[in-house]
């Protein structure tokens, strides 16, 4: 995008005084919120469509002839807990993982998992063909999963009443062009190197507490 469509896309937006009111509190209320921050906080909506406009582009590059986007939606990251909605992306001091950016076509579904700034922290891509199931969570955390045959689970909660009409739209186009079933919630089966893991390591805090004690009871023996 070039800085005329950005331009162009900024004077597209208006804000009332009541929404940048609002802005400027939510602003106030953190703790580092000035400069740049303050300025992408006010700036969200933008922030958002310049965003969706660029995945929409991306994905267009990607797609067939015969291939064309059914649905385009930016949802939240969902963490299976409906206050936590980020978490950190990668090592100790990652970038948070908050929004998602979600496009379906005839053929395959795109996802893009985003930060608070709506930049691109990861992106995955699968065939239609290759959704095995659905996860219905919807009364526990307002999200329904997407579950690949290649393991992968994608978990969009979507946001605003407009956005979860398209969401469960989606969800409805998927069952019906894959037949996939809903299935329950799998839960991660702690293996046996774990358990292991976990015997020999009490066995070695419990040799050390017995050596220490040996030693302590060595030390009161030479006591004069």
């Amino acid at each position: 995008m070039n800085d005329r469509e950005v331009l162009e896309l900024l004077n597209s937006v208006e804000y009332s005084e009541e929404e940048i009111k609002n802005l400027e509190e939510k602003a106030i209320s953190r703790s580092n919120s000035i400069g740049e921050d303050l300025y992408k906080i006010k700036n969200d909506r933008v922030l958002r469509n310049i965003a969706f406009i660029e995945l929409e582009r991306k994905i267009k590059s990607y797609l067939e002839k015969d291939e064309n986007i059914k649905y385009k939606m930016m949802v939240l990251q969902s963490y299976l807990e409906k206050k936590i909605f980020a978490r950190y992306v990668g090592d100790w001091g990652g970038k948070v993982a908050i929004y998602m950016g979600l496009l379906v076509t005839n053929k395959r579904i795109f996802v893009f998992r985003l930060d608070h700034f709506y930049e691109v922290l990861e992106e995955y891509s699968n065939d239609i063909n290759n959704l095995e199931s659905f996860t219905d969570l919807w009364k526990k955390c307002d999200t329904i999963s997407l579950n690949f045959k290649d393991g992968k689970n994608v978990f969009p909660r979507p946001f605003e009443k407009e956005n979860k009409e398209i969401f469960l739209d989606m969800i409805r186009y998927l069952r019906e062009s894959t037949n996939a079933p809903f299935v329950e919630i799998k839960r991660p089966k702690v293996g046996v190197i774990f358990w292991i893991m976990a015997v020999l390591a009490l066995a070695a805090f419990i040799g050390i507490g017995i050596d220490a004690f040996k030693l302590f009871m060595e030390s009161l023996r030479n006591i004069p």
